[in-house]
């Protein structure tokens, strides 16, 4: 058996999102007047990558080991690649390769904190917590659960790759960083709500689960709200071109989901179609906002 057998385990149709975010990053850095680092930008991608390949391997490993596999029914979207539920022998494998990504992740960490210092330690660090505290942690605890992924995603790697182009942090990037971070959170929201029963049998307490179902669409309707917000924000202070409302159609995508998010809940996955929407929403929201910074 080699570590290709464990590659589902990654799930890797939903890795596209993570070279999106440095994408964005690397949009903004130059959008800001920095020369493209080539060696830096793809570097970045295959680092943003690895962390998305550990976050859902060891996400496998401990659900398998907790039991949440297999009282957990798989959607197209959510209950995880479903690899070791079917393939208890690849279990192993699964783990070396989270191993291996993680070591390797922390390689590129290393290279980046000597070029850049201070920012990118904590950034890296911020980014090794979420990694290592994301299964068995932060889905107890509602409000860190809920930002989680847009932390992760859309400050984390989209900052970071601001940074690694040589441009000191700033409002402007972290303003533009906080569109698609709202947007992304939205997309873990929607995405727990099949697994609701298995994950509240776990032990888990993320936000559908402690405030209720009702309570979790009111914080996916003000996300997608503050997302907008912050998209006009950024415009009106000249931190985006004008053109940056072209991306409005996608982030109105959260609420075409919304009507059938409210009339299904947790059963949303038998309409897949909502749930795709916030899939497409959450990737072609960081990618189109990179093609509007570097076409302006």
């Amino acid at each position: 058996m080699t570590l290709l057998s464990a590659l589902p385990s990654a799930r890797p149709p939903f890795l596209t999102l993570a070279p999106m975010c440095v994408l964005l990053g690397t949009a903004i850095a130059i959008y800001q007047g920095a020369e493209l680092d080539w060696f830096h930008f793809i570097l970045a991608s295959l680092g943003a990558v690895l962390a998305a390949v550990c976050v859902n391997t060891l996400n496998e490993y401990q659900d398998y080991h907790s039991g949440l596999d297999l009282i957990t029914e798989q959607t197209p979207f959510s209950g995880g690649s479903g690899l070791l539920k079917n393939h208890q022998h690849l279990e192993n494998q699964v783990l070396k390769l989270f191993q291996i990504s993680l070591v390797s992740l922390f390689v590129i960490g290393i290279y980046f904190v000597w070029r850049f210092g201070l920012p990118m330690l904590v950034i890296g660090l911020l980014g090794l917590a979420v990694i290592i505290t994301n299964t068995n942690t932060l889905n107890r605890h509602p409000w860190l659960c809920l930002v989680a992924p847009g932390l992760g995603f859309a400050l984390l790697m989209v900052l970071g790759s601001v940074v690694v182009q040589g441009v000191a942090l700033n409002g402007a990037a972290v303003a533009i960083a906080l569109i698609p971070f709202f947007t992304i959170n939205n997309l873990l929201l929607v995405n727990q709500l099949p697994d609701l029963k298995a994950d509240k049998r776990a032990g888990r307490d993320h936000f559908a689960i402690h405030y209720s179902v009702t309570a979790m669409l009111w914080c996916f309707t003000i996300s997608a709200c503050l997302s907008l917000a912050v998209l006009c924000y950024a415009v009106l202070r000249d931190f985006l071109p004008i053109q940056a409302f072209w991306v409005v159609p996608l982030l109105l995508l959260n609420f075409v989901a919304l009507p059938k998010l409210i009339q299904l809940r947790e059963s949303i996955a038998l309409h897949p179609t909502s749930m795709a929407v916030n899939v497409v929403a959450a990737n072609l929201l960081p990618l189109c906002l990179a093609i509007v910074l570097f076409i302006s």
